[in-house]
């Protein structure tokens, strides 16, 4: 098996293992907040916390398929590389950016970091993708 598949393995597993251990201080959290009759107060970080604890599982699953598929792809080495840190951006942006975000106010004007986070992070992870079905596609036709 290539390095660069074990490396998505890794990388999947780790944000899985991640994600395990976040959904467990988001559920002390939420119950903590319903014992005070607090709730109302958390309602956007609830929202945007179990969006990124769902988001990281999610992306850790698709990291660990990308790694599986991999020796399939008629792309170069250099490419699968990118492609690795191009999957990886979503779960950055999807788990960490996201949760960071959850702590701040809602704005009706979005900022810079949030075109920063959603264009191009998000639009490296779809590209990422793309490209690896054009590479299994190659495989398939020939």
């Amino acid at each position: 098996m290539p390095r660069i598949s074990i490396l998505n393995f890794i990388l999947g597993f780790l944000t899985i293992i991640l994600a395990a251990s976040f959904g467990s201080f988001l559920a002390n959290s939420i119950t903590k907040q319903v014992l005070e009759d607090s709730l109302n107060d958390l309602s956007w970080q609830f929202v945007l916390l179990k969006s990124a604890h769902s988001h990281s599982n999610l992306f850790g699953f698709l990291q660990i398929l990308f790694g599986l598929t991999l020796p399939y792809s008629k792309l170069s080495i250099r490419l699968k590389v990118l492609q690795t840190w191009g999957i990886f951006s979503g779960v950055i942006s999807m788990s960490l950016i996201l949760c960071a975000k959850s702590f701040f106010h809602p704005v009706s004007v979005f900022s810079d970091f949030f075109y920063f986070t959603s264009v191009i992070l998000l639009s490296l992870f779809i590209f990422s993708l793309c490209l690896h079905c054009y590479g299994l596609l190659l495989k398939l036709i020939k």
